[in-house]
Formats: structure tokens, C-alpha cells, sequence
């Protein structure tokens, strides 16, 4: 096949996309939505299908007459949502995995430099990661929100406002948090890992009852 002029510019450019959207390939692309409304309550664990279990045991306090699923005045109580629709109360936590600690992956676990990101929390593992902080977008005003990636785009990589006070991120990068800002509890589901349950393997993993309680929520003021 002869090259003409034009169809080696076009060849050129369809290369040149190819690479750029390659060299992207690494940002993970997140799904972010608020599962409860709180100020007291937390994740008391999740796993990379997506789904999680709240502790709920403040309700009791506040609600003496809170049964928990049917449980008969319940010392503490866990709510799990499965990714099917259906849930599940128990009265003792379930079974979590222990180790939330980032482990080492294919990006570092940190916002790459030069990228006028700053940073005031960040959950990440196994070479994912998300944020909370401020981004300076050049030659327009700075934006206050939750990203994604290690070298995020202002736009692409944009999960919403919020803010994250508290939570933790599994091994394919599904994220469970605080956000402190709107004081509920949100998922942020990595879209390019979360594997489809298989019967029988829906366990929950997650970090143990985590700490949450008593958090004091950083209010940011939306640039």
C-alpha cells in the first residue's frame, strides 16, 4: 500500500493517541457514592467485590428499641450489604482482613511531584490510591475534592467533593471511608478491578472494626 502525505500524518497521530492513552492506562477509574449518613457510625470492614459492613452499634444507644435485623437487645450490631441487594445483621463483627497497610505495587504510593496536588489524606494499596486535598489547576481557581491515580488528571481523575477522615482501600483498590465534609460514609469502587462475586465467595475482608468514633471532621471550604 502506497503512503500518501496525509496518510502518514493521520497514521502518526493515530500512534501518537495510542501511546498517551496507554501511558494513562495506569489511573485507575473509580465509581464514588455516599452509602449512610453518619457522625458516630463506621466500616467495619469490605472486600474487592464491593461489599461492606457498617457498625452500627450507636444505633442502639440512640434507639433503645433498635432490634438489629431482629436480634433481641443487642450489645453491638453489624449491618453488611452485599452487592446482590440483600443484607445481613449480626451481633458480632464479621470475619476481616487483618493487614491494612499499603503494600508495594506497580505505581508508588504517592502523588507524583510537580503535579500541583495538595494532599491531606490518602488511602492507597497494592499501587492503587486515592486522595483527598486540593488540586491547582493552572490558569484557572484551585478545586478542593477526592481524586484518583499517582499523576492525576484535574479532570479525568475528579471523583467529587468531599473530603476522607478515616478508612481504608483493599488489595484491587476499593476504597471505604469518611467523608467528614458531608459526614457520610462512602465507596469508591475501582471500576477496572472490582471482580463479579462468585457464589460461595462472598466473605468479607477489611481491616478490623476501625477507629473511627469520635473523628474530628475537617470542614473544607469549596474553592
Amino acid at each position: 500500500m502506497k503512503f500518501t502525505g496525509r496518510t502518514a500524518i493521520l497514521t502518526c497521530c493515530a500512534f501518537a493517541v495510542t501511546v498517551l492513552l496507554h501511558n494513562r492506562a495506569f489511573a485507575d477509574s473509580y465509581s464514588l457514592s455516599s452509602v449512610a449518613y453518619t457522625q458516630s457510625e463506621n466500616f467495619a470492614g469490605g472486600d474487592d467485590f464491593g461489599n461492606y459492613t457498617i457498625n452500627v452499634s450507636d444505633r442502639i444507644a440512640k434507639i433503645p428499641n433498635y432490634n438489629c435485623g431482629g436480634a433481641v437487645n443487642p450489645a453491638q450490631c453489624f449491618e453488611t450489604h452485599y452487592v446482590d441487594g440483600s443484607t445481613l445483621f449480626t451481633t458480632a463483627p464479621p470475619s476481616l482482613w487483618a493487614d491494612p497497610d499499603p503494600i508495594a505495587g506497580t505505581d508508588s504510593c504517592a502523588v507524583a511531584a510537580g503535579a500541583g496536588v495538595s494532599v491531606s489524606t490518602m488511602l492507597c494499596n497494592n499501587g492503587h490510591l486515592i486522595f483527598a486535598g486540593l488540586y491547582d489547576q493552572l490558569g484557572a481557581a484551585s478545586r478542593r475534592g477526592i481524586w484518583a491515580g499517582t499523576n492525576p488528571d484535574p479532570i479525568l481523575d475528579y471523583l467529587g467533593s468531599g473530603s476522607i477522615d478515616g478508612g481504608f482501600m483493599t488489595a484491587n483498590g476499593n476504597a471505604y471511608f469518611i467523608d467528614g465534609l458531608h459526614d457520610t460514609l462512602d465507596v469508591a469502587l475501582n471500576l477496572s478491578t472490582t471482580p463479579v462475586p462468585e457464589p460461595g465467595s462472598l466473605f468479607l475482608l477489611g481491616t478490623g472494626v476501625l477507629s473511627l468514633l469520635g473523628v474530628a471532621h475537617r470542614k473544607f471550604v469549596q474553592a
